[in-house]
């Protein structure tokens, strides 16, 4: 039996410490509340998440963890920011070949967003989806669904 495409069973009561997950979950944002309101979206999915508070953060996450699919970003955060995050994974040797998709979900309008990449020279090319906050966290969830799922029919037919 599959539940949006992906098989069941795979579900653990503590979504972060799960050991059989089908995908890895980055969430970036400086909002403790926006962290928590996805975590919480995915509270059931079969999907390891991992928090991170600012850019700098998500680099230690991304570094220690090879496994990770998806990058929920938000864009304006201290320390480091969306905009140099982006632009550190698609220049930095090691994590330019890691194949990661990225979804913006910030309080930035896209005209703004594309303002900044274009003006600061950031490969956007990983970036699979633009979410202007307030989220529409179903839209979120069944975006990451729909990527998790291409990649677990990938895994499966390279087996």
């Amino acid at each position: 039996m599959k539940t949006n495409g992906l098989p069941t069973g795979t579900k653990q009561k503590d979504n972060k410490m799960a050991k059989n997950t089908l995908g890895t979950i980055l969430i970036v944002d400086d909002n403790t509340i926006n962290r928590l309101l996805l975590n919480i979206s995915f509270k059931d999915s079969p999907y390891k998440l991992i928090d991170a508070g600012d850019g700098k953060d998500a680099l230690k996450k991304l570094k220690a963890n090879n496994d990770i699919d998806i990058i929920l970003l938000d864009l304006n955060m201290p320390f480091m920011d969306g905009y140099d995050f982006l632009n550190y994974i698609n220049t930095a040797p090691l994590l330019k070949q890691l194949p990661l998709q990225v979804i913006i979900v910030t309080a930035s309008r896209l005209i703004e967003f594309n303002a900044t990449v274009a003006k600061r020279n950031i490969n956007t090319d990983r970036v699979v989806k633009f979410f202007t906050k307030p989220l529409e966290l179903s839209d979120v969830k069944t975006l990451v669904d729909q990527l998790m799922q291409v990649k677990y029919k990938k895994n499966e037919e390279q087996r």
